[in-house]
């Protein structure tokens, strides 16, 4: 679990007044330009009342949150307006990148510096760096939270300005070079209403439905009617037929009820949190991840409890255990033999046998390594710094990747042959029965999931 805090960045008022139409929080001036004000953990709130609080006073507000380390949301309020916003949340799917030559022209930073911040907020997958490197280029403490009087984590200073992390960031993250593409992406498919959300095996894909605001979070942030994130449950299992087309059969998720919390964990304050799932061979394993509640507004990851079993091999309800403890599984994958293996926060890996009993584990350390290590040697750096996705191979010896924005093709020795930007966001690479790249792409604006099949001409060696 990463940093959680929330704050509100004030411009245009004195501290005096912040602090009499905001009685009981934090307020204090750390920064040259900005007045802070933390109203608490709750990061809807904080935007409730940056919102209410910009109208009221007739100033700009920033409110900030940073929620377990991996979900970084901005919104930038002006006189009750909502100008914009940045909302990035990995874990469903979601990123906003928002208008960053407004965040500058009304944060008061130069202009020539929005277009670093658009690709710091499209590409970094840092959240934690994302705030730490914004922090710096205004000035302001943005890691600051409620609380922190108490604790003696206060800035003894005004944080400094300074734009020489965005710059060094923007240095060591390049925009990609301009190339003539090679390869052509042909639309085979569109799929309506659903969101890809991951990758559970065996070329299987789950496609969520989508999660749509309502008035309730309208109130703090967006639009009814627009695209939040997607649904913990439901959707459509995708298998890939042998064009690469996608050929989607209905998911029906176990339901879970409070019953079955108290039946599993004895009252102990425990919730549900998503469903994760194993596919092999016709055969899907259904888990889900159960968090324990520390204080108000925070939870830690407590226990996997596999559900059900299409095969009826496993017993179910099964909570996974590790030397007795309760586990988190990050990743499970199914067994030829019938078991399952999986890997945790504590071991790096644990499997399983059919019965659900633990056979044996590997820690982090552990592992078997076969090959000349002398032989291994780097073909080509690729020196953009950013997270790649796992690449796949086509039947013609062409590496395919992909990023966040756009799929790449490298071929021979790694040369960059063809880059791909496609609508929405790119999800997933898979090869049809013919060993052509496939791609699958979301754009939760038109509700669209898309699927690509690539061609390419002769590339010369």
């Amino acid at each position: 679990m990463g940093a959680s805090v929330s704050s509100m960045q004030i411009l245009g008022v004195p501290e005096d007044t912040v602090r009499a139409a905001l009685p009981g929080a934090l307020v204090g001036t750390w920064s040259k330009r900005f007045v802070t004000a933390c109203l608490g953990p709750d990061f809807m709130e904080t935007e409730r009342k940056a919102r209410s609080l910009s109208k009221k006073l007739q100033c700009t507000v920033l409110a900030v949150s940073l929620i377990d380390g991996d979900t970084l949301r901005l919104m930038l309020y002006q006189s009750g307006k909502n100008l914009t916003y940045h909302i990035a949340l990995p874990k469903y799917g979601t990123h906003k990148a928002g208008n960053s030559a407004l965040f500058c022209s009304v944060l008061g930073l130069p202009e020539a510096l929005a277009p670093k911040l658009k690709r710091l907020f499209a590409v970094c997958p840092s959240q934690e760096e994302k705030l730490s490197i914004l922090q710096a280029l205004l000035g302001a403490p943005l890691f600051i939270r409620y609380g922190a009087e108490e604790d003696g984590y206060l800035p003894q200073e005004p944080v400094k300005a300074d734009s020489g992390p965005l710059e060094e960031w923007a240095r060591e993250h390049p925009e990609a070079p301009k190339i003539k593409n090679q390869c052509r992406a042909e639309l085979i498919q569109e799929i309506p209403d659903l969101f890809f959300h991951g990758d559970i095996g065996g070329r299987v894909f789950l496609l969520r439905p989508l999660a749509i605001a309502g008035e309730e979070e309208a109130s703090w942030g967006g639009k009814a009617g627009e695209v939040i994130g997607v649904e913990t449950s439901g959707g459509k299992l995708a298998y890939p037929l042998p064009d690469g087309h996608l050929e989607l059969t209905q998911l029906e998720d176990p339901p879970i009820s409070q019953a079955l919390e108290d039946y599993l964990f004895d009252g102990k304050s425990v919730s549900f949190d998503h469903f994760s799932y194993a596919f092999l061979d016709g055969r899907l394993v259904i888990a889900a991840d159960f968090f324990e509640e520390c204080d108000y507004q925070s939870y830690s990851p407590y226990q996997t409890v596999l559900l059900h079993d299409t095969a009826g091999i496993l017993p179910c309800y099964l909570p996974l255990t590790l030397e007795g403890r309760p586990v988190i599984a990050r990743h499970f994958y199914l067994l030829p033999d019938g078991g399952f293996l999986v890997s945790t926060a504590g071991a790096a890996w644990a499997r399983y046998g059919p019965d659900g009993t633990l056979l044996y584990t590997a820690g982090s350390d552990a592992g078997l390594r076969d090959g000349d290590a002398a032989g291994l040697r780097a073909i080509q750096k690729l020196k953009q710094q950013i997270g790649y996705s796992t690449p796949v191979v086509d039947s013609q010896g062409r590496l395919w990747q992909y990023h966040e924005k756009y799929f790449e093709c490298y071929f021979p020795k790694q040369k960059l042959i063809s880059r791909h930007r496609l609508p929405g966001c790119a999800c997933a690479l898979y090869l049809n029965d013919i060993g052509q790249a496939c791609a699958i792409t979301s754009q939760d604006k038109k509700h669209l999931t898309r699927v690509y099949r690539f061609s390419c001409s002769k590339s010369k060696k």
